[in-house]
C-alpha cells in the first residue's frame, strides 16, 4: 500500500529522488569529491611513512603520515605507540582537508577597521 501526498508523490518516490539527487550532487557538483577523482594514484612504494603527532586536540596522539613528492596523502596512528597504538579518531583525516584547502588563510592578518559588529567590513591586510 503506498500513501501518496496531494502532489502524488509517494514515500518511496521521495526517497528514490533524493537518494539520486544526493548522489549526483556527490560525485558532479562536488570539487573536493572531483579533484581526488582526477587525482592519479600514487605508485607503491614511492613514499615513505614518517612519525609526527596530531594537533587535532590537546591529547597529540602519535601518528604516521605517508608522504609522497613532499605531499601528505594519508593519516595512520603510530604502531609503535604504547599508548594509543593503531587507532585514531576523525580528527586525523581532517588534518589532510585542513592543510590542503583552496580557502586557507596562508599569511598573518592585521585588522585595519577599529569598528566591530556585524555589519562592519573589517578590513584585513596581509
Amino acid at each position: 500500500m503506498s500513501v501518496r501526498t496531494k502532489s502524488g508523490l509517494s514515500r518511496r518516490g521521495f526517497l528514490k529522488g533524493s537518494a539520486t539527487v544526493g548522489a549526483a550532487g556527490t560525485l558532479q557538483l562536488n570539487p573536493m569529491a572531483t579533484a581526488l577523482a582526477q587525482d592519479t594514484p600514487p605508485a607503491p612504494g614511492s613514499g615513505q611513512w614518517l612519525a609526527t603527532t596530531c594537533a587535532g586536540c590537546t591529547t597529540f596522539c602519535a601518528k604516521q603520515v605517508y608522504v609522497q613528492d613532499g605531499r601528505a596523502l594519508h593519516v595512520r596512528g603510530n604502531e609503535f605507540c604504547k599508548t594509543t597504538g593503531k587507532a585514531g579518531c576523525a580528527r586525523q583525516y581532517l588534518a589532510l582537508q585542513e592543510l590542503y584547502d583552496q580557502d586557507r588563510v596562508r599569511v598573518p592578518l592585521k585588522r585595519t577597521n577599529p569598528k566591530k559588529g556585524r555589519n562592519e567590513d573589517p578590513k584585513f591586510v596581509p
